[in-house]
């Protein structure tokens, strides 16, 4: 697999103890929760699996929770698959975790983002219950008019995803959402109440969006390693203004149906959800021929993708384990100048040189090898990754050549 995509999965997702499983198996997976707990000032782990799922189900809570193991699935999928994407997408919240893992935004930026767009967007719809519920076996036109029809503009209902030609995701508050659901099932539709807090994508995330724009321009936006498809457009991001358009996203209804599209125009080999319950692999399948789909937290579909990695030549798996360390080891040097000369810089060659192979469809030479591993001890020189922990990369390195 040469072209593949990643996709994040947004609210709805979570349960009680997910990623539970990797976090005992996985050092990175624990890592990356201590980080939370370290950006967020409360136990993130804790919640996740040991709290109610009342509790988790807060927005302002699963927002954090669900990009940290998002993140960590990720990392997991790094270091054990490490074969690079060209794309990534996430459905709603799941767009953070697709920029953060990108390298578009801090892991600690975005966890500070998403715990504050969670608490506006739980504010956002006063004292009246705001409602998502999932549309199926009716087509969009027909949904539209229906939220058109029964409700109005001072309690609207609109359509918040569009997540297949027959399957859309309407919101709005529980008054007016009954009725168009009632309708709805008239037509021979089923419904299914999503587990959410607030009407997103729809007019009443007007105020919040005002105030997450100007909470996000505190932040550094950083040019994504891939593709990065925006929910508001379901194309790549083009030096677009992300504070912008992830503000403007919490108004508009989530393209998933023409991102989806959109990979497949991309003729990718495959996509790979990178977070909880794997709705985003069903909705591919449900949707998609001939393309593979897998999840990581399944573990039949790990261990075919880390059999396929395996599938490649030695060589070629050692320069993807030394990309993909990059991108997964914690960085402790905030100087910034040092930050951009010495890891994303080298990053950039590290890609070129493994691009190159690709496009020659051959194995690495040896020059290239070196090459590579160099770069990569000068990264985590800059990241001031701990000497015993650089040993440790190395030494498994070597074992991978053959050396030891």
């Amino acid at each position: 697999m040469k072209k593949i995509a990643l996709l994040f999965p947004g609210q709805g997702s979570q349960y009680l103890g997910m990623g539970k499983n990797y976090y005992d198996s996985f050092h990175t997976v624990r890592t990356v929760f201590e980080e939370a707990n370290d950006t967020l000032g409360f136990d993130l782990k804790k919640l996740c699996f040991e709290g109610s799922l009342e509790e988790l189900s807060k927005t302002n809570n699963t927002q954090p929770t669900l990009l940290a193991v998002s993140v960590a699935y990720y990392k997991v999928y790094m270091q054990e698959i490490g074969i690079i994407p060209k794309y990534a997408a996430g459905h709603s919240l799941g767009e953070f975790s697709a920029l953060t893992c990108s390298g578009a935004i801090t892991f600690s930026d975005a966890l500070k983002m998403v715990r504050k767009r969670g608490e506006l967007m739980a504010g956002t719809a006063g004292s009246n219950r705001g409602v998502m519920v999932a549309i199926n076996g009716l087509e969009q036109i027909s949904l539209k008019e229906l939220c058109s029809q029964y409700s109005h503009v001072d309690n609207p209902v609109v359509i918040a995803c569009n997540n297949l030609t027959l399957q859309n995701v309407i919101s709005g508050m529980e008054d007016a959402v009954d009725i168009v659901v009632k309708k709805a099932v008239e037509k021979g539709a089923k419904v299914s109440y999503l587990n959410v807090s607030a009407p997103f994508h729809s007019p009443y995330m007007k105020l919040a969006a005002n105030q997450f724009k100007k909470e996000l321009q505190q932040y550094k936006f950083n040019k994504p390693k891939w593709s990065i498809l925006s929910n508001v457009t379901a194309l790549p991001y083009e030096g677009d203004d992300m504070s912008t358009i992830l503000a403007e996203q919490m108004l508009m209804p989530v393209k998933w149906n023409d991102t989806m599209s959109y990979l497949e125009k991309q003729n990718v080999d495959a996509v790979i959800e990178m977070g909880p319950n794997m709705i985003l692999k069903h909705l591919w399948q449900k949707k998609r021929n001939g393309i593979e789909a897998f999840a990581i937290e399944d573990h039949t579909d790990f261990m075919e993708l880390y059999e396929k990695k395996c599938e490649a030549g030695k060589n070629t798996e050692v320069i993807n384990k030394c990309i993909a360390t990059v991108v997964c080891t914690r960085n402790r040097n905030w100087n910034e100048e040092e930050y951009v000369e010495g890891v994303i810089k080298l990053y950039k060659k590290m890609q070129f040189i493994q691009n190159k192979i690709e496009e020659e469809d051959r194995e690495p030479m040896l020059e290239e090898i070196n090459e590579i591993t160099a770069l990569l001890r000068t990264v985590l020189k800059t990241k001031k990754v701990p000497f015993d922990e650089v040993s440790s990369i190395f030494e498994q390195i070597e074992k991978d050549l053959g050396i030891i």
